[in-house]
């Protein structure tokens, strides 16, 4: 059942408009039409905010805000939805890692993170601060317990079992 039709995007500047529906049996909602994973991953690589940037004014900013108290005191305001104020420990997967910046965030806070990306260049900037990256299709890399996964970079990685 379509929920909401014609969305556009206005931060990304994507052209296509899409709808999202809802299934009427466990209610889970989901983009119509739901990409491909070729797709998926041509959206991440040419919109998605991380474009190799380094050294920008912004880029020092952002790290400074990401780091600083004034943050911490953001989420405890607005909502921690990336639980970044959680300490713990254990493997962590963070789907959608972009450039790293939650996987540092979880590595300080005891938990050994590894992430998920479709954007090459931003798992690239990822790996570069070592973390282990995958940009294999999420359905034949990770679940609820992770699954080997071979990457184009580096077969050499693969995810071990939980």
């Amino acid at each position: 059942m379509i929920e909401l039709q014609n969305l556009f995007d206005t931060r990304f500047g994507i052209k296509n408009s899409r709808h999202i529906g809802r299934c009427g049996t466990c209610g889970n909602e989901q983009t119509i039409p739901f990409p491909s994973s070729g797709d998926l991953k041509q959206l991440y690589e040419t919109y998605y905010n991380f474009g190799g940037e380094k050294g920008t004014f912004y880029t020092g900013l952002r790290a400074r805000l990401f780091s600083s108290i004034l943050y911490l005191f953001w989420l405890n305001i607005d909502g921690d939805i990336s639980f970044h104020t959680q300490k713990g420990a254990g493997r962590l997967l963070d789907v959608g890692c972009n450039e790293g910046r939650g996987l540092r965030i979880y590595a300080r806070n005891g938990f050994y993170a590894e992430g998920f990306e479709l954007n090459e260049r931003a798992a690239a900037e990822t790996r570069h601060a070592g973390f282990r990256v995958y940009t294999c299709p999420l359905n034949d890399s990770a679940g609820i317990r992770y699954r080997e996964c071979k990457t184009k970079q580096h077969p050499e990685n693969r995810v071990n079992p939980v």
